[in-house]
């Protein structure tokens, strides 16, 4: 049922983009108008994501903190049904619950978006994270919370912001002011030579924008098509959250000394919709035929050579630590790496806007001192 609603609603929002798409281009006729719809779309559905992924993490925290308390998880789970992006999925958890089926296979059977690490808290019956609370460690952490995506944030909104007034100032241009200055230069006899250099900075402007929608709609289409970004690519924050999701699971599996085969084995319950689904169930195979755990892990793109090496022939207790350390380093790396990606993307389009705006004035002024001369 889960999966038939979401592709029910992913049906229903491409015709509406589609709709959009036809009365913006039939009433304005303009590549402006396509490319901002374009904009706005994307707008839309990051908004969209975020609040998907900020209630998810909220319902796993949730459910992690009361997991060992008596009827503590219908609660949450009925509060998160009242409303928000997972309360269908939410709503069909709590009548399970009530019908007396078991937390775990009432989640999966409702489609609940569950974290690794909580399906080991609701088989194990209690939290491991909090079990092992540490209340240095934890403000230590709030203290290194990396605040990076705002900033990049900030510069998206600038780029595009000024890559529209561009194209809104050339779309003004081409309507109401070339045809006068058209108009002019021919009563006068003279050659109109403004319109190359509007052309030129349309192309420039066109392009910036295109490159930065494609920039910024990468990410929401491999999160919509469940498509994973290329591995020469540097790790990204999403990547990066996936994978520090999925090595916190395997923690909390450690922590609970559980065999690695029972972990993955939950693992693959909880990840039998989305696209890791099935390399849970290929590394769940090669676990039970004997290959070592850590060296599946490794082949399978979770942990690098040198991050297995930390871990090879370590007890459970260090193997739950050095996991831990990794997914925490790994989400550091996400927001370093796209800091270092936008310091080269970043001036790279403001130069690209600066020439458009330089061969506009140009183009324009030139014009105004061709026709000023010829009238003299």
């Amino acid at each position: 049922m889960g999966r038939l609603i979401r592709f029910i609603l992913i049906i229903l929002i491409f015709l509406v983009v589609a709709t959009v798409l036809l009365v913006f281009v039939a009433f304005l006729r303009s590549l402006f108008a396509l490319l901002f719809v374009l904009l706005l779309v994307l707008t839309i559905v990051d908004y969209f994501m975020r609040r998907y992924r900020n209630s998810v993490s909220s319902l796993n925290s949730a459910i992690r903190a009361v997991c060992d308390q008596e009827g503590a998880i219908v609660r949450v789970a009925h509060g998160f049904s009242r409303s928000g992006p997972v309360s269908s999925e939410c709503y069909e958890f709590t009548r399970r619950l009530k019908m007396g089926e078991a937390p775990m296979s009432a989640a999966i059977m409702a489609g609940v978006p569950l974290q690794l690490r909580t399906a080991v808290a609701m088989e194990n019956g209690r939290s491991m994270d909090d079990a092992q609370f540490d209340r240095e460690a934890a403000e230590q952490q709030l203290e290194s919370v990396d605040s990076t995506m705002m900033p990049i944030y900030g510069q998206f909104i600038y780029l595009l912001g000024t890559a529209l007034v561009t194209s809104f100032v050339l779309t003004f241009l081409s309507m109401f002011i070339l045809p006068t200055m058209r108009q002019l230069l021919d009563e006068f006899g003279l050659k109109f030579e403004f319109e190359a250099f509007v052309d030129l900075a349309g192309s420039f402007s066109i392009g910036v924008l295109l490159v930065v929608i494609v920039a910024a709609s990468m990410p929401l289409l491999a999160a919509l098509l469940g498509m994973r970004a290329p591995g020469i690519l540097p790790m990204m924050p999403k990547r990066a959250r996936r994978k520090a999701e999925f090595l916190q699971g395997l923690a909390a599996g450690y922590d609970a000394r559980w065999p690695v085969e029972r972990t993955l084995g939950l693992a693959c319950d909880v990840y039998r919709k989305t696209f890791d689904g099935m390399t849970m169930a290929v590394m769940l195979r090669h676990v039970q035929s004997g290959v070592d755990p850590i060296h599946v892990v490794k082949n399978a793109g979770w942990l690098s050579r040198r991050e297995s090496a930390w871990i090879d022939q370590s007890d459970a207790i260090r193997t739950a630590q050095v996991l831990r350390a990794i997914a925490d380093q790994n989400l550091r790396d996400g927001a370093a790496n796209l800091r270092s990606v936008m310091g080269v993307f970043y001036p790279i389009m403001v130069f690209l806007i600066g020439i458009t705006v330089a061969v506009i004035v140009v183009g324009f002024f030139g014009a105004l001192v061709g026709l000023i001369s010829g009238l003299s």
